[in-house]
Order: C-alpha cells, then sequence, then structure tokens
C-alpha cells in the first residue's frame, strides 16, 4: 500500500498536503525534533533543525548550533520572518545532531547546502538532495507528526518548484 505523500506537485510548486496550523504556543518547540523551512514561499528555501528547544543551521558563511529556540524566535518576531515547523517524531539524540553539524564549517567551503545535515541526520543513507525529497523521506516513514507555521501568509499556496541550480544560484548570490 503506497504512504500518502507529504507534497502534492502542482504545475510550478509543490503544495502540502497535511493542514498546516498557526503556533499558538511557541513553547512547544522547546521539547521535541522540529525541521524549520525559512522563507518557505521562495525558491531554495532556508532549512535548519531543532531538538528540545535547541536550534541548529549550516549557513553560507557559518553555522549556527546549540543556539536556544527562544533566540531564534526573538529574531522571528523581530524581523517577520515566515517559517515553517514540521515536528519529526523524536528518533534522534542531541549528540547525533551536534556530531554531524561538527563536521560541517558552512555551505561555502563544505560546497553544499543547508539540507546536507540534515539528510545525514534524519534520513541517513539516503542521497541528499531537496527539502521535497527530505520530506516524502520523512513522511514515508510516517515520521511528521504535525506542521506548524509562523508569519505564513495568507495567500500561501505551496513551496516554488525549484532544482538543484537554483539552490547553487542562491548560494552564489549570497557570497556575492
Amino acid at each position: 500500500m503506497a504512504q500518502p505523500r507529504l507534497f502534492i506537485q502542482e504545475k510550478s510548486m509543490y503544495k502540502f498536503s497535511a493542514n498546516i496550523a498557526p503556533i499558538l504556543d511557541k513553547s512547544i518547540l522547546d521539547l521535541g525534533l522540529y525541521l524549520w523551512i525559512w522563507k518557505p514561499e521562495e525558491k531554495s528555501p532556508h532549512l535548519g533543525i531543532s531538538l528540545d528547544g535547541l536550534y541548529f543551521s549550516l549557513k553560507i558563511a557559518n553555522k549556527q548550533e546549540n543556539i536556544k529556540v527562544e533566540t531564534i524566535l526573538d529574531f522571528i518576531e523581530r524581523k517577520k520572518k515566515s517559517i515553517i515547523f514540521v515536528k519529526l517524531e523524536t528518533f534522534v539524540e542531541l549528540e547525533l545532531i551536534q556530531g554531524v553539524f561538527e563536521k560541517f564549517n558552512n555551505c561555502q567551503t563544505d560546497a553544499c547546502s543547508c539540507s546536507a545535515p540534515l539528510f545525514d541526520i534524519l534520513v541517513p543513507g539516503v542521497k541528499r538532495a531537496l527539502l521535497f525529497n527530505l520530506l516524502d523521506e520523512l513522511g514515508r516513514g510516517t515520521k511528521i507528526q504535525s506542521i506548524y507555521e509562523i508569519n505564513l501568509a495568507e495567500e500561501f499556496h505551496g513551496i516554488p518548484f525549484y532544482t538543484k541550480e537554483d539552490v547553487q544560484m542562491n548560494l552564489l548570490n549570497l557570497v556575492y
């Protein structure tokens, strides 16, 4: 029996087939494992991960490790950033996340994207690819519990289709 897909490709975007609920109590991010999708309305959104209130993200020039979620939430509030949070079944330990992020310096020197450590953590052994591939893998294993959002526009219909080339172009634009 086929598993339902988390994403449905429609024209030039991927839509969520699951309900996205606004976060009413941000303290839920202090417990559990979450995939963070920054600016999901844009091609090639930025990704991060948090576990039990600690946030991690690989960026173009550096990385964020062991940052308190409340610090990141303050930034989101000030800058009005749109974020989707995918709550995952807690199946990893903090030491694993820290160990994987320890292997990376940044996207520029490691010739990868922000999704690279997330594939290594969440779906080890699966070839690194795009956000859609990661979410499909997680959905296939029914590891997704719920989806939340902050500052997502009412007219949000899905994540625009993008390719690996779009990711590389975005990274180049960030460097220059």
